[in-house]
């Protein structure tokens, strides 16, 4: 085998997707696809790069009338308590990656868990529709998939895994509108997330 043709294969193997990977239900959120393109950039140690991207993103989302990074990670800190925004900020301004890193996936956790926490409150209330609680249980889906699943789903396939199963189990918890099961899930979501990813999130994040 030639070297191109081995230096193809490699390249292909680095790049497909894993196996079994959730598939997107809602339009991915322009926050949510340059927050994975950032961590791509740190991955390739390019944290320059990855910077100045964060920069567009910002200017990107004021154009569109949408909050950025820093102002996303504001309002979630004044509603669960914790310090990311704080954090982000730190991390560029030191032009730190590591920490970046985990500024980044301790947002996605925190956006995830406020749609579950709006789906707990949903499933409460029977006037919700059954679609509106299917799109907020998608969304919150998705932040999983698009950032943990694709940036974990080869190195620890099987917590992975595991947490995806417990996502299918939430999923027909909301279409049953079975709101005990639901919460009982949500809380082994979170606890398996902030125990796997540990090393990659921030302290003290909420369960």
């Amino acid at each position: 085998m030639t070297a191109w043709a081995l230096g193809l294969l490699l390249l292909v193997g680095l790049t497909a997707a894993p196996v079994e990977a959730h598939e997107m239900r809602q339009s991915i959120p322009i926050l949510l696809d340059r927050m994975y393109g950032v961590l791509l950039l740190l991955e390739q140690s390019k944290t320059a790069e990855a910077i100045y991207q964060i920069g567009t993103v910002e200017e990107l989302l004021q154009t569109k009338g949408l909050p950025g990074l820093a102002q996303t990670a504001a309002k979630l800190d004044q509603a669960y308590r914790t310090t990311v925004a704080d954090s982000l900020g730190a991390a560029i301004a030191a032009r730190d990656a590591a920490r970046l890193k985990s500024a980044i996936y301790s947002l996605t956790y925190l956006l995830m868990l406020e749609k579950l926490d709006q789906l707990t409150a949903m499933l409460q209330n029977r006037d919700v529709r059954p679609e509106t609680r299917k799109v907020v249980m998608d969304l919150a889906r998705d932040y999983f998939s698009h950032i943990f699943e694709e940036t974990f789903g080869r190195r620890r396939p099987a917590q992975v895994k595991a947490m995806e199963q417990t996502l299918d189990r939430m999923d027909g918890a909301v279409r049953q509108q079975a709101a005990p099961q639901f919460e009982q899930l949500r809380r082994q979501l979170s606890q398996a997330l902030l125990s796997h990813f540990a090393a990659e999130l921030l302290p003290g994040l909420p369960g």
